[in-house]
């Protein structure tokens, strides 16, 4: 990959793979320290990747640089102790982004990146595979479980 690939992979990938690290940690701050440490190391290794595997390669260096992060800063454990309660709207409405958040984030740090990754980002389960590095029932089953556990949150929300 040159230079001017480099630039355009930049330009198209880079708003996807923050939205990605920003909805899976909740931190805007972390989230473009993670997307800048990921654009470095493919820039360490441009020469070596075809424009085509470039989206995929910086996906997979986000997510894992995002679990690293996660391990350092010990927030895994305290996010599956106790997931947040569903704040009461004053006028008991919420619009559908706010139903979708609230419910994704009472989903377990697996579910919410698969689901994320699969329904918001639109990979492929093959790709999901390779970035996760989770065979492809662990995928399944993860999806499946989270968007169940999503339409039960959901259908709780339309009640209120």
């Amino acid at each position: 990959m040159n230079t001017k690939e480099y630039n355009n992979v930049a330009k198209s990938v880079s708003g996807k793979l923050y939205s990605y690290l920003k909805k899976s940690l909740g931190d805007a701050a972390v989230a473009q320290d993670l997307v800048q440490e990921s654009f470095e190391k493919l820039w360490k290794h441009h020469k070596e990747l075809e424009m085509e595997q470039a989206e995929k390669w910086l996906f997979t260096t986000g997510y894992r640089a995002m679990l690293n992060w996660i391990r350092k800063n010990k927030r895994m454990d305290r996010m599956e102790e106790a997931p947040p309660e569903i704040p009461v709207h004053s006028e008991n409405q919420y619009d559908l982004k706010e139903w979708i958040e609230l419910g994704l984030a009472q989903l377990s740090p697996a579910q919410k990146q698969i689901i994320l990754l699969r329904d918001m980002q639109g990979y492929s389960y093959q790709e999901i595979e390779e970035i996760t590095e989770l065979s492809a029932d662990q995928v399944k089953v993860y999806l499946f479980r989270a968007r169940k556990k999503l339409k039960t949150i959901l259908s709780k929300l339309a009640e209120t």
